[in-house]
């Protein structure tokens, strides 16, 4: 068999990254915790439907900004299961956010990495899932998304 010129059989093996990125602040839990008060009442069902109106709002600008930071990256459309490294970048003023904040603002991202096509799916069935933070010159999302 004939040897493909410059490839590592490792380079042949190791899954593609593509790393996304978007220079603006991830979406906390708590910048989008729906206060459930009021219950079955007219008025309590009239600010549930406020609230997801403005979460659909929200993820909607998301699968924008994920779309496009696919586009620059060359990410295809997934046809599989994906692994995401999803990393939240602090800007110099920023503190660390708990686990439950972290994971929870995710959630309007990885649907907007769904809309976007950048997931089949955000099931853990399709998609692996780690969260990261790190220091950096200003706030953003770095997304580092591979084929499993």
């Amino acid at each position: 068999h004939p040897r493909r010129a410059n490839v590592s059989e490792k380079q042949k093996t190791d899954p593609v990254t593509w790393v996304l990125r978007i220079a603006m602040k991830p979406p906390n839990l708590n910048d989008h915790a729906v206060n459930r008060a009021g219950g079955r009442s007219r008025a309590g069902r009239q600010a549930l439907a406020a609230q997801a109106g403005q979460y659909r709002k929200a993820r909607d600008g998301w699968t924008l900004l994920v779309k496009n930071a696919a586009q620059l990256a060359s990410c295809p459309a997934a046809t599989g299961k994906r692994r995401v490294v999803y990393v939240r970048i602090m800007g110099p003023r920023e503190r660390s956010w708990d686990e439950d904040n972290l994971i929870g603002g995710g959630k309007m991202v990885f649907d907007a990495l769904k809309g976007a096509g950048v997931l089949v799916d955000d099931n853990r069935a399709l998609c692996e899932r780690e969260y990261q933070e790190e220091r950096g010159p200003a706030s953003g999302l770095r997304m580092e998304v591979s084929d499993l």
